[in-house]
């Protein structure tokens, strides 16, 4: 799962759910997100992500490109990252001993009454998925 958290307001756009993202996949994400008009990441000026090898060269381009400027975390400091830290935590948590593995549209219906109680706010989608349809992109206040 991929997701993007805007620190401000502390939403939390789901952007795509893959069993094996690899870098093509990636590369996608990075063109939607930062679509005009419409992207997750559309009037945002920076990204910062962990040094996980998924975000490619490529992927920094293109959201880049988009006159994004990409903060690379630096190595081993969780604390930076607290905000995804923590949702992760609190998602894993929720799903506890589940065994297996859920479909796309079932692990959105999952996550969607586990999130609400624990954070705050509703699920709702984003203003900025509008055109999308909800499988495609989720979005939520921590």
């Amino acid at each position: 799962m991929l997701f993007f958290i805007h620190l401000e307001s502390r939403r939390v756009d789901i952007a795509g759910i893959t069993a094996h993202p690899n870098e093509p996949w990636m590369q996608q994400i990075a063109r939607n997100v930062t679509m005009d008009g419409c992207g997750i990441l559309c009037a945002r000026r920076y990204l910062l992500h962990d040094r996980d090898t998924k975000y490619s060269a490529a992927f920094r381009t293109i959201i880049q490109s988009a006159h994004i400027e990409t903060v690379r975390l630096p190595a081993r400091s969780p604390n930076l990252n607290a905000h995804a830290e923590r949702w992760v935590r609190s998602v894993k948590g929720r799903v506890g001993e589940r065994r297996g593995s859920l479909g796309h549209a079932a692990t959105l219906r999952f996550l969607s009454p586990l999130i609400e109680p624990d954070m705050g706010a509703p699920i709702r989608l984003s203003d900025k998925t509008s055109g999308l349809r909800s499988r495609d992109a989720m979005s939520f206040r921590l």
